[in-house]
């Protein structure tokens, strides 16, 4: 009787992931990451902390982990941490982990829900992954949104101030941001199309939140086009009473404040004004911002999406 041979299968590698921390975002916590360190060691997985608030060393970190072709990237911070971390994986078959510890985490609750350590695990180890667009505003990398005039405002009204958690503390929020803002005549371009407006309002958004409002609720995660949301004439429309119902998720656009779509958006002249991108306001010095939207480029990894 001829003995069977036992087959010895090949030990698989362990999967590597980077673990890109900001101890300066505004929910930082050593406990959440001791949870997420602990979900990686049961995960049997290897992991590389980058915890760094210097953009540039983070960046050459990142670069320096890409050539061990990591499973994935996790974002442990807020919007321009996500940003700072999707940047680098353009092209790139790594997914993007968010851990979200910021004061908005708006580009999280855009695409995975209520902010949560213990979903966002789940959503990073689940094995599947969503494919989403990302812009170019100018030469700044976008995944979110950008946005002019109100929002830029707001932000800047609420790094020290908590967010409103109702609608009459976002209507009053939002009447002093628009008392502040210094409008001027813009030309926009939307593909095709050509409007010259002055504007309290212009966002293009990707995915549905800016500054901690929902201000593109129809926003498709990967369908290669940006919501140019807008008021054409200043005073036509009550920002407090849209931004108000707005939050209630109640706002239908129309005359007053309209909203298109589009996949090249050129705004000018806008030199000297403030850019909202992805939870930071930039001072911009050209004359005007051309923005550019690629579809499903980047990987983000979503209990519902497709297998990795």
């Amino acid at each position: 009787m001829q003995e069977g041979r036992q087959k010895i299968g090949r030990q698989q590698p362990r999967p590597t992931y980077g673990v890109l921390v900001n101890p300066q975002a505004a929910n930082y916590s050593e406990k959440d990451i001791d949870r997420l360190v602990s979900r990686l060691a049961r995960e049997k997985a290897n992991w590389h902390i980058i915890k760094t608030t210097v953009t540039r060393e983070a960046i050459f970190q990142i670069k320096k982990l890409l050539h061990r072709r990591p499973a994935g990237l996790i974002a442990c911070g807020g919007d321009s941490t996500v940003n700072l971390a999707a940047r680098n994986l353009i092209r790139r078959f790594c997914t993007l982990g968010i851990y979200p510890m910021g004061k908005f985490n708006n580009i999280y609750h855009s695409l995975l829900g209520n902010p949560n350590p213990v979903d966002a695990i789940e959503h990073i180890f689940s094995g599947n992954h969503v494919k989403v667009d990302y812009g170019v505003a100018g030469n700044k990398f976008f995944i979110g949104s950008v946005g002019f005039g109100l929002i830029p405002q707001i932000q800047d009204m609420l790094k020290d101030r908590r967010i409103p958690i109702f609608g009459i503390g976002w209507s009053r929020l939002a009447s002093q941001a628009a008392s502040a803002v210094e409008t001027r005549r813009l030309s926009l371009t939307i593909d095709e199309f050509k409007f010259d407006i002055t504007p309290l309002l212009l966002n293009i958004n990707l995915l549905r939140n800016s500054a901690g409002l929902p201000l593109a609720p129809m926003s498709l995660e990967g369908d290669g086009c940006g919501e140019v949301i807008f008021d054409p004439e200043t005073g036509k429309a009550l920002i407090s009473a849209f931004i108000r119902k707005i939050f209630k998720k109640k706002y239908l656009y129309g005359d007053e404040i309209r909203m298109y779509r589009g996949k090249n958006i050129i705004v000018t002249p806008v030199a000297g004004t403030k850019m909202y991108l992805d939870g930071e306001n930039w001072e911009i010095k050209d004359a005007s911002v051309e923005i550019e939207i690629f579809p499903s480029k980047i990987r983000v990894c979503k209990k519902t999406g497709e297998k990795n």
